[in-house]
């Protein structure tokens, strides 16, 4: 179970003093440490450009996932039922539909 404490002034200021840089891919290798690059994917002509890269132990790293897991698990159930809702309409005999 992911662990969450309240963050410190200190922390939130240092959490926010830096870029946030805007990312659509991720690249993830996992030795001899983790190493997660992310990459913003261009669309057309303009190609994929590096954003940054984060090395750590595999315990950082299943640290940070099990608290994304946790952090977006209402988020993740959101867009399921948006996704379902969705394919729900797309049936055929959905669309175009008249009352009465």
């Amino acid at each position: 179970m992911a662990e969450f404490k309240q963050l410190s002034e200190e922390e939130l200021a240092l959490a926010n003093s830096g870029p946030a840089v805007y990312a659509n891919r991720v690249l993830i290798q996992t030795a001899p440490v983790v190493r997660i690059t992310f990459v913003e994917q261009g669309v057309g002509k303009v190609g994929s450009s590096f954003r940054v890269a984060v090395a750590m132990p595999h315990q950082t790293a299943i640290e940070m996932a099990n608290l994304l897991k946790a952090l977006l698990a209402d988020i993740e159930a959101d867009l399921e039922k948006i996704r379902a809702e969705a394919e729900e309409q797309a049936k055929p005999g959905k669309q175009g539909q008249a009352n009465g």
